[in-house]
């Protein structure tokens, strides 16, 4: 516990960095987190390297670089020309299909769904709603830990991660409600917003986003699990590897962003 507490406060005031100069820091350090995580999935989905994975690693830095301008012909062209290069690498290398299949899902799992920090941190009040992110995910975390710890009786998935339990998982959603209510309450005014109804959408999207949290979380369980792993890795002190504490964001980036998107689309708030 000592030694995820001395990450947090180490990484914590970085992330709060990164989050508000945004642009080319915020991209880089997603990149690079990228790469760390593709390098995690790939050990635990296979134990050694392939020659395919330098494809998964190309694809992931093309596919940052175009962030920069968007564009969906760029990510079908990119996209093409990756499927492309791992079938014909099969020809010429001794990988076979599974890898191949691992490299892709790859690239989906970390890189394509930690590129929505990016993109929601570009939105229209992206600094403000980036941060629902990390509420959902890792306020969710911490509750779900004192509750399991207070109240935890009935197990939520024994196979997959026999600590976890259904009245922490029922905290864990509570706890990151509230503070997505919380956090809208004092910070909108920050940044000078005003929308109706906006400290309950928040605390919506929390709500929502911490279910979403943990299935992110029992995800990567079923992989180490299948990897036979406790950990992706030790980079991180007291949390184990990239993924063991970002599983989680990589299931509420993407789902905070089509809240966004979809409530100013069809109305924006009232």
């Amino acid at each position: 516990m000592l030694n995820r507490i001395l990450t947090a406060l180490v990484g914590l005031p970085f992330i709060i960095f990164l989050i508000h100069i945004g642009k080319w820091p915020l991209q880089l350090a997603v990149f690079i987190c990228s790469m760390i995580g593709l390098s995690e999935i790939y050990y635990a989905l296979s134990k050694k390297n392939h020659a395919l994975h330098i494809l998964g690693y190309l694809l992931s830095g093309a596919y940052m670089l175009i962030l920069n301008d968007f564009s969906f012909n760029k990510f079908v062209i990119i996209f093409s020309a990756f499927i492309i290069s791992l079938m014909i690498s099969l020809i010429f290398s001794n990988s076979d299909i599974i890898d191949c299949l691992i490299t892709f899902f790859g690239f989906c799992y970390v890189t394509f769904l930690m590129s929505f920090i990016i993109l929601v941190r570009r939105q229209f009040y992206g600094e403000f709603f980036v941060w629902l992110i990390f509420i959902s995910a890792w306020g969710c975390d911490t509750f779900a830990y004192f509750f399991g710890r207070l109240f935890g009786k009935n197990k939520l998935s024994p196979k997959l991660s026999p600590k976890k339990t259904i009245e922490g998982a029922v905290g864990g959603v509570l706890g990151a409600t509230s503070l997505g209510f919380i956090y809208s309450f004092f910070f909108a005014p920050l940044f000078n917003i005003n929308y109706c109804g906006l400290n309950f959408f928040c605390a919506i999207i929390c709500f929502v986003g911490a279910i979403f949290a943990q299935f992110g979380d029992l995800s990567a369980s079923a992989i180490k699990r299948y990897g036979n792993l406790k950990d992706y890795g030790s980079i991180l002190p007291g949390h184990g590897g990239f993924l063991d504490r970002f599983d989680s964001v990589l299931f509420t980036a993407p789902l905070v962003y089509m809240f966004i998107y979809f409530i100013r689309k069809f109305g924006g708030f009232c």
